[in-house]
């Protein structure tokens, strides 16, 4: 049986009457919520130790970009986030683990936050103060003071990825799905810890990589998130027989504008999460990005005024999965666009990245997840949201959004010692007991009871059926000798849940 992968959803917008800023609390109970949803009680010591070295790659590009006293909003990783994520990660390693957040500068110098480069970790920040200067009194800083280490108490290395040459990589050959083959430079310290013993490079490794991406659409993939997020880790000008991040692995535009070779940036994409991927991406969807990345130097307009509005809504949410490929489904959906209209997503699964299909992705919160959607049509739809198309990519109508079905729980069968069986229907609200539209696939029914989920489906046409109820399974043992009030769960193709009836097992 596939795997389901979790993803964890946290929000702060369903009951405001407007959209507005949260408070910085908020925003780190957001992390915490998403963090447990997907890790459970442990959080982040289930994958990180005492002693461990972790890298924490962010989205940098654009610090110097956005309105006057608001650089870098909607394009940056938020520094709350970052520096919040990277105190837990110290609380868990010590003063003995290392620890580094790394991005992409776009300049050479080993000094990631060098004051004259506007596009440093010196730069990049949460701007409150109203002007372009940095005050780390009220703006949130990566590093407010130009000593190469994040601000705040984690004592964190910070890591400039565009100073990395060919005696900070190494170069491998990667074989996709598709039979093509990609020269990846990769940076040495994110070998494993087996991988660097075997290199004779003992000490350049990552035990921990944890990505966090933004939320945004994007010019040449569509949109951006924990897959889009490793291309920062490509050398800028090349180094070996990789030819580097500018040239975009031969993606051209010709003179109508047209793109061409777009599946060569996916090419290499896959390969480097072949060679190293996420071990947990936590997705910065405070704001959505409603025209991201756009030119191949990875400007955010046209005018090439760097003072000029970023075009972005208020979403104050946050995401996360173990999966990198899951967390971009989810985002993608929330987003607005059709997942198959990424091809992206689609190669990513073929190379066993991540997972792509619905059925086999749980997003955490259930019904949530769709009424936020829902909640962005309706404040900021339909000009504002789904925000504009790009490079083809097909946005989800408002039937999607709001789709009309529920599911519906006959009374259970007993068909053996503490095993049941429950019929049900999904069914049309608007002309109860009718079937639902046939643009609606049903891609997962659950029984849920207790807050526990006692069975599901997820193959074949799950519209109308019957599923199986064994208590007598390990994890069930308690629930045995329990009035249980079943309630059926609907998911559709567009992470769209519908909560039924209750039907009560009286064990």
């Amino acid at each position: 049986m596939t795997p389901i992968k979790d993803v964890g959803f946290a929000f702060q917008v369903v009951d405001r009457a407007e959209a507005h800023e949260i408070c910085d609390q908020e925003v780190y109970d957001m992390v915490d919520k998403v963090i447990f949803q997907t890790l459970g009680q442990k959080g982040l010591r289930k994958i990180i130790r005492t002693g461990d070295r972790v890298s924490i790659k962010v989205n940098l590009v654009g610090a110097h970009q956005g309105a006057r006293g608001e650089k870098g909003r909607a394009i940056i990783t938020d520094p709350r986030i970052v520096r919040h994520v990277v105190e837990i990660v110290r609380g868990i390693i010590g003063a003995k683990g290392v620890l580094k957040v790394v991005g992409t500068t776009h300049y050479l110098h080993k000094n990631p936050s060098q004051k004259e480069e506007e596009t440093s970790f010196y730069w990049a920040k949460l701007g409150r103060s109203g002007c372009n200067s940095i005050n780390p009194e009220v703006d949130v800083c990566y590093d407010s003071n130009a000593d190469g280490i994040l601000d705040g108490k984690s004592n964190a290395q910070l890591v400039n990825l565009d100073s990395l040459g060919e005696k900070e990589r190494f170069c491998c050959t990667v074989k996709l799905a598709n039979g093509n083959q990609v020269d990846v430079a990769f940076p040495k310290f994110l070998r494993t810890r087996d991988e660097a013993w075997r290199a004779g490079e003992p000490n350049e490794y990552t035990d921990v990589f944890i990505g966090l991406p933004t939320f945004k659409t994007h010019g040449l993939m569509g949109m951006t998130g924990g897959v889009k997020l490793h291309y920062g880790l490509r050398s800028m000008y090349g180094v070996f027989t990789d030819p580097g991040r500018f040239g975009h692995n031969g993606l051209f535009f010709d003179e109508t504008g047209t793109m061409h070779g777009r599946h060569n940036l996916t090419d290499y994409l896959c390969a480097q999460h072949l060679i190293r991927s996420y071990d947990f991406c936590i997705l910065d969807a405070l704001t959505l990005n409603l025209q991201g990345p756009s030119l191949p130097i990875g400007q955010i307009t046209n005018t090439g005024d760097n003072d000029q509005q970023t075009d972005f809504i208020l979403t104050n949410c946050m995401i996360a999965s173990l999966d990198p490929v899951a967390l971009d489904v989810a985002a993608t959906n929330l987003m607005g666009f059709n997942i198959n209209s990424i091809p992206l997503l689609e190669e990513a699964k073929e190379n066993g990245i991540g997972e792509t299909n619905p059925a086999y992705i749980r997003i955490h919160r259930d019904r949530a997840f769709g009424r936020v959607r829902l909640h962005f049509w309706n404040q900021f739809g339909p000009e504002r949201f789904p925000p504009p198309p790009r490079v083809g990519v097909e946005q989800l109508t408002n039937s999607q959004i709001d789709p009309d079905y529920n599911i519906f729980l006959f009374p259970p069968e007993e068909i053996g010692a503490h095993s049941y069986l429950i019929k049900y229907k999904v069914m049309s609200v608007a002309d109860f007991g009718a079937d639902i539209s046939p643009d609606i696939k049903i891609t997962r029914v659950e029984i849920h009871a207790h807050k526990t989920i006692l069975a599901e489906k997820t193959d074949g046409d799950l519209t109308q059926g019957e599923i199986v109820i064994d208590l007598s399974k390990p994890e069930l043992h308690h629930l045995r000798y329990t009035a249980l009030a079943c309630q059926g769960y609907a998911w559709d193709q567009y992470f769209n849940c519908r909560v039924g009836n209750e039907s009560f097992i009286f064990c």
